[in-house]
């Protein structure tokens, strides 16, 4: 049983605090696509400073598209062993790439052990709240519906097997929830949810 860290990057400084505060021995590194020269930079001095004590993998991510982060996030943590504890460090990068680690976070909360920022002054590790998105069964057959189809009553009913009555009280605790929008379409959350 080993430790992965899954960090965001910009500057190396955060990366290397988090492992030193939290040890690891494999580091799973998210630049941007293509990666920028500071990004390069700072990859170069984390390979210095710990690439004889541990595993270091670099992932190329998509910079503004959170859903995207979470979807790639989520295909690294779950070819990651069970036995593996793992943590997320959110601190350096931009803040769109760090809420798409934190929202896969909460996507597969049950594999988390912390998500982390640690402070740039300090170097303080503040541990955040692991959230999850505890959907019912029905409501992920309502978005996986959804995700693929118009909103049609009739249609949901048959291909899903849920009463016309628990589609719509359904589809307006998403609403109400933020998964989907007016128009029943899923929004950035609902998608996340279904990873």
């Amino acid at each position: 049983m080993g430790v992965t860290i899954i960090a965001t990057l910009f500057s190396y400084e955060p990366v290397i605090a988090g492992v030193t505060k939290f040890g690891a021995d494999r580091l799973v590194l998210l630049v941007d696509k293509p990666p920028l020269k500071e990004q390069e930079e700072a990859i170069k001095k984390v390979k210095e400073a710990l690439g004889i004590y541990v595993q270091i993998d670099i992932h190329k991510t998509e910079v503004y598209d959170i859903v995207e982060v979470a979807r790639d996030v989520v295909s690294i943590i779950d070819k990651i062993d069970k036995d593996e504890t793992i943590h997320l460090n959110i601190s350096a990068a931009r803040k769109t790439k760090s809420l798409g680690l934190m929202f896969a976070g909460y996507a597969r909360s049950s594999r988390i052990d912390k998500i982390v920022y640690l402070t740039k002054e300090e170097k303080k590790a503040i541990i955040l709240p692991k959230l999850s998105f505890n959907l019912s069964n029905t409501q992920m057959k309502v978005l996986e519906y959804l995700e693929k189809m118009e909103f049609d009553v009739k249609k949901m009913t048959v291909s899903t097997k849920i009463s016309r009555a628990t589609i719509f009280k359904t589809a307006k605790e998403l609403k109400d929830t933020g998964f989907i929008d007016d128009d029943y379409k899923l929004t950035d959350a609902g998608k996340i949810a279904r990873l």
